[in-house]
């Protein structure tokens, strides 16, 4: 059975897929951090899709599945498929989806539900 932990991570270092020992606290290892919470995120959010919003599915595990190229990206030296092209692709995709947004006119906390109207 395989374990879900290494036990390499002690003392304040953990190590990378090229079997260097790196701080944890290393801009790279912080990157790939925040990049797995939001696909944490994003397949929670895609788990509690409601009937109405179920047709976002495919392409929120589409971005998932960017995420991780992406990480790989950032560890594997010879792994490049995050492209100018995709990045464009997805800035294309959030200035539509704000620009169908209604102008938000508070400061959002997290959690919180409110009408926009």
């Amino acid at each position: 059975m395989v374990k879900i932990y290494t036990k390499v991570g002690d003392q304040g270092y953990t190590k990378q897929v090229t079997g260097k020992m790196v701080p944890k606290y290393g801009l790279q290892i912080q990157a790939l951090g925040a990049i797995d919470k939001l696909d944490s995120w994003l397949g929670y959010v895609i788990a509690n899709l409601s009937p109405k919003t179920a047709e976002m599915k495919s392409e929120l595990m589409d971005v998932q599945r960017n995420l991780y190229d992406f990480q790989a990206d950032i560890i594997v030296k010879r792994h490049h498929n995050t492209t100018l092209e995709l990045v464009a692709y997805f800035e294309r995709k959030i200035d539509k989806m704000n620009a169908e947004l209604p102008v938000i006119k508070v400061f959002i906390l997290p959690g919180m539900c409110f009408s926009l109207y």
